[in-house]
Formats: C-alpha cells, sequence, structure tokens
C-alpha cells in the first residue's frame, strides 16, 4: 500500500511538473510591491471601515456575536441554536462559516467592534494583494497596475468588501483556487478545496470553478483535466466529513443555497437588498469601467486576429459566469470584479505578447502621451469615486440599529425569554446586545418557513396587524410574552394594534421599536367590575389594578426613554 502510495504521489508530480506552464519567481521587488499594495488596500479599507463608529452592515453584528459565544462556551454549540426558536436553526444548526467566526475570535476585543473593522480591512486589502500577486506569479505586464484596476471596480464593490462577513475568504480563496488550477499544483489545490467548505456555506463554488477550468480546456483544444476535477471535488468532501457540524451541514447548505434564493422572490419582504439584481445605472455608472474594458479586449482579439491563452479564456469564462449570476442578485459583484480584472490582465498579455511598447511609444509620442494620460485620469477619477461613494454610504448610518432597545432587554428582560419581534433584519443588532434572550429568526426568514410553514404565515399576519387575537396567538403558538414591535412601515397596524389592545402593556417606547409585554392571566378588571353593576366603580379600580398587576408582575412601571 504505502509503495502504491508513493508510486502515485511520484506520477501526480511528475505530471505536475510537466504541465505547469513556468511561473515567476516574485523576488525583492515583488515582494515589494506586494507590501505596497496591501499597504494601500489597508489605508483605503481603513478608511471607509472607520468612517462609521459601528460594523458596516447587520450581519456583521451576528458574526461577532457568535465569534464571542464560541470564545465563551466552546467552539461547537451543543442542543442546536436556542437562540431563534421558531427558525430550523433550533433543532438543525450548522455554523457554515465555522473557519471565519475562529479567525474572528482573536480580533474580538472588549466591544467587538475596533478588532472586527480592522480584520475586515486587513480581508479586503489582501483581496488586492492576491490580484497583484497572480499577476506577478502569471508573468502578466504592469502587476501594479491590476489591483488599481479592482480599485476602480465601483460603489458596490467597495461595500460588499466592508462587510465582516465569510465571503471575503471565499474571495481569497477562489482566487488562490484558479490560479493553482492553471498551475495545476495538485496538493495545494486539494488543502484549499478542504479548506473551502470551513469557511463559507457554498462548498459547491470550487467544483463549479473546476467545471469552467474543464470547459475552457475543451475550448482551447486541451486535454480534459480530470485529475483537477476530481481533486477539487475529493478536497470538497473531505472538508465536509472534517467539519464539526457535518452532520447538519448538508441540510443548511440546501437550505442557504437553494430555499433562500428560491425563497427571496416569493417570501413578502423577505427580498434584501443584495438579492436585488442589479439596474442599469448600477452597471453603467459603477461597474462600466469592467464591462467596457471587457468588450475592449473582446475586440482587441477579434481585430488583431490574436488567439486566447488558455488562462484567457479560463478567465474570460469564469467573469461571464459570475456576471450571469450578478445579472440576477447584485451580491455576486464581490467574485465578478476581480475575476474580471483577472481577464482584462490575462488579455492584455496575451494582446501584448511580441509587442515592441518602448518602439511605439517613440515613435508616437503625442499619441501614447495622451493615451497614458486619459487613461491615468480616468482610472483615478473612478476610483475617487467608488472610495468617496463608499465611504459616504457607510458615514449615513453611524449608530446600530435598535441599539436602544436591545440594552433595554438585555437589561430588564430575564434571561432564557423568547421575544417576539415582527421581522427579521433585528436579530443581527438585538442577537449582539441582548444575547441571553431568545428570539425567533435570524439572517433569513426562510429558516422559518423550512421549520413550520404555517406559522411563518401567522407571523407575517401577526406583525401586520392582520390577526384578531395577536396575544393569544403569540402566547400559543411561540410562546412567547415579549414583544418588540419594529416601528417600520408594514409593521405599523399591528403597532397601533398592540397600543389598543389591553392584553398588551407597554413597557418601553425606544426610537426604532416599542417593547411589550403579555403578563399571565391577565383579567380586564374594568369589563369584570361594569358586568356585576358596578360601571362607577369600574372606572376607577380598573386602571388601578390593571397598574398593581402590571407593577407586581414586571417590577417596575413602563419606561418611555433610553434604557436604564
Amino acid at each position: 500500500m504505502k509503495a502504491a502510495w508513493r508510486r502515485l504521489r511520484e506520477r501526480l508530480s511528475a505530471d505536475d511538473a510537466q504541465a505547469r506552464s513556468p511561473a515567476a519567481a516574485i523576488g525583492p521587488k515583488g515582494f515589494a510591491l506586494l507590501a505596497g499594495v496591501f499597504a494601500v488596500g489597508c489605508l483605503v479599507y481603513g478608511s471607509m471601515q472607520f468612517a462609521r463608529p459601528g460594523l458596516v452592515g447587520a450581519d456583521a453584528y451576528y458574526h461577532t456575536r457568535i465569534a464571542r459565544l464560541m470564545a465563551e462556551r466552546g467552539l461547537v454549540f451543543e442542543g442546536g441554536f436556542p437562540w431563534t426558536q421558531a427558525s430550523s436553526w433550533r433543532e438543525h444548526f450548522a455554523d457554515k462559516e465555522f473557519a471565519f467566526h475562529l479567525l474572528l475570535i482573536p480580533f474580538l476585543g472588549r466591544d467587538l467592534t475596533l478588532g472586527p473593522k480592522c480584520l475586515t480591512a486587513l480581508l479586503a486589502a489582501l483581496v488586492m494583494a492576491l490580484i497583484a500577486w497572480m499577476a506577478l506569479r502569471q508573468r502578466w505586464p504592469l502587476p501594479w497596475l491590476w489591483p488599481a484596476v479592482l480599485l476602480a471596480a465601483g460603489v458596490l464593490l467597495h461595500l460588499r468588501l466592508n462587510l465582516t462577513r465569510p465571503h471575503l475568504l471565499s474571495i481569497c480563496l477562489t482566487v488562490i483556487a484558479a490560479h493553482l488550477m492553471l498551475r495545476r499544483s495538485v496538493w495545494a489545490l486539494l488543502l484549499v478545496a478542504l479548506a473551502y467548505p470551513l469557511c463559507y456555506t457554498a462548498a459547491h463554488m470550487l467544483p463549479a470553478l473546476a467545471a469552467v477550468y474543464a470547459l475552457a480546456c475543451l475550448l482551447a483544444a486541451r486535454p480534459f483535466p480530470w485529475r483537477t476535477l476530481g481533486v477539487v471535488l475529493s478536497g470538497t468532501l473531505l472538508g465536509l466529513a472534517f467539519h464539526p457540524y457535518r452532520s447538519e451541514i448538508l441540510h443548511l447548505w440546501y437550505t442557504q443555497n437553494f430555499e433562500v434564493l428560491s425563497n427571496a422572490f416569493d417570501l413578502a419582504g423577505a427580498l434584501a437588498v443584495e438579492f436585488q439584481p442589479p439596474d442599469g445605472r448600477l452597471l453603467v455608472d459603477d461597474s462600466g469601467l469592467l464591462l467596457f474594458g471587457t468588450l475592449g479586449v473582446c475586440l482587441g482579439f477579434l481585430l488583431l486576429g490574436r488567439r486566447a491563452s488558455l488562462r484567457t479564456i479560463f478567465l474570460f469564462a469564469a467573469s461571464g459566469a459570475y456576471l450571469i449570476l450578478f445579472l440576477n442578485v447584485r451580491r455576486f459583484v464581490e467574485y465578478w470584479a476581480p475575476f474580471t480584472v483577472l481577464f482584462l490582465a490575462s488579455g492584455s498579455a496575451d494582446l501584448l505578447e511580441g509587442f515592441d511598447a518602448a518602439a511605439w511609444f517613440r515613435r508616437h509620442r503625442i499619441a501614447a502621451s495622451l493615451c497614458l494620460a486619459g487613461g491615468f485620469a480616468l482610472l483615478v477619477t473612478q476610483q475617487l469615486r467608488g472610495v468617496t461613494g463608499a465611504q459616504e454610504i457607510i458615514a449615513q448610518d453611524a449608530r446600530p440599529r435598535y441599539e436602544i432597545e436591545s440594552r433595554w432587554l438585555g437589561a430588564l428582560v430575564p434571561a432564557g425569554e423568547t421575544v417576539f419581534s415582527c421581522w427579521w433584519v433585528s436579530f443581527p443588532f438585538l442577537f449582539h446586545r441582548a444575547p441571553a434572550q431568545h428570539y425567533l429568526v435570524g439572517l433569513d426568514p426562510t429558516f422559518m418557513t423550512a421549520d413550520d410553514p404555517e406559522r411563518f404565515r401567522l407571523w407575517v399576519r401577526i406583525s401586520t396587524g392582520q390577526e384578531a387575537e395577536p396575544a393569544d396567538r403569540i402566547l400559543e403558538r411561540f410562546g412567547a410574552r415579549w414583544v418588540l414591535a419594529e416601528k417600520l412601515e408594514p409593521h405599523k397596524p399591528f403597532l397601533a394594534q398592540a397600543r389598543r389592545d389591553r392584553r398588551f402593556w407597554l413597557r418601553f417606547d425606544g426610537p426604532e421599536a416599542a417593547i411589550f409585554v403579555i403578563p399571565p392571566d391577565v383579567l380586564p378588571w374594568a369589563e369584570v367590575l361594569a358586568a356585576r353593576g358596578l360601571e362607577g366603580p369600574a372606572a376607577a379600580l380598573g386602571p388601578l389594578l390593571s397598574r398593581a398587576l402590571k407593577a407586581a408582575w414586571t417590577g417596575r412601571p413602563a419606561d418611555t426613554g433610553g434604557a436604564k
């Protein structure tokens, strides 16, 4: 067995040595370039991160709290996820971003904010550095130019790269995997494929990219890359097998990648902005540099009659696949932009092969100067527009949402109590500040439909004011006595209904949500006294008895100001 394993390794290594194109050694100048690109990325994305005191995006508050819970309670949550009582996570939780949360733990600090912001800026800068690294390793001309092009890719990309979410690790691993496929580095590719399912929920990403590479090999009349496909698929399956939540990860993978995407267009109010397709302005004005650059490189191949290399065909096919996804779901700009920049770099290298640029510049000094000045001005303008535009959007909402309400819950609601919230958008903020309490559903309402579709429909009816007896239904179907009603337009009817209903006692009226409590066995005292012929005393004694019961059960009168 050992001899057979050794022969297999020798054969794979020999095949790789013959099949790999020679890669450039980076050298001192290359390392200096990489360090410079990484430093610039840290400064640029650090300036965006610290344009606001809080984290960027809602999901960041979930990820930082999960990482803190892992540090305090252990890496694996036994017995499900009690923080979402009406979700499939309660019984079938799997940490689909396990490695990312492990990476977050050393950066958490006391406030769960400063360190994660620094880590996000570092990972975003790493994406830029990987573009330069691949340009150096693939011997592409002007390796400093391509991370600069990525920096000019638009506001949407910068916003996505500023989110403290595991997609940053996914982008880095995907770019590395693309380079390793081109180099046919079997063992390194196996390790990357193994690590990917531990970092991100889309375990199919690298097998799909390998399939695109196989298609490129067919188009370039190269041998079909059976070994590359097998290595990527084997590594992915090993990563799933080694996952600490391997018993539930496939169930969550299906829910996240199929049910969430399909239900996002069906569930009322469930369509997050990141799942919406980009409009024409976003495509042309924000991402126009990449679109027109792609058209220009393709036109260059047609006019010059050049033959594209395998790497260019592969990167063009990957860019086109991600473009199709981007046109349907805007969040895929985070993959489309890097792979489009890589295609532009590879395509330019093919077009400029054998071209004496220095001689051409000497013969056409004026035209060359104008082209350089125009291209530089366009690049810098797009960079400034993208960076400043992202900074302005990030700085608009400086304070984390539901901060006052979540602090009130954490201070005054007993630990372990379930809080009925009217929608899923508030969960990351409540969970971040008040982790001792439990909630209904987090991150996406599809997780509630996957658990109990009828209960989801009841939740929508209650939270939009369409249920006649909401207090009874909340107690019976959700097991909650505490109710947080977000002051959003769809929930204003329920908020008005709760204010009128005697079963709901207002405990806190915050700037973004009102918090009610449904006391146990509440009696409509005024109606009882009136039914016994005591209409006169009813008006006076009814409110007094209600206030007495309220004070006895909750311990204090309702708050209408800030959390104490």
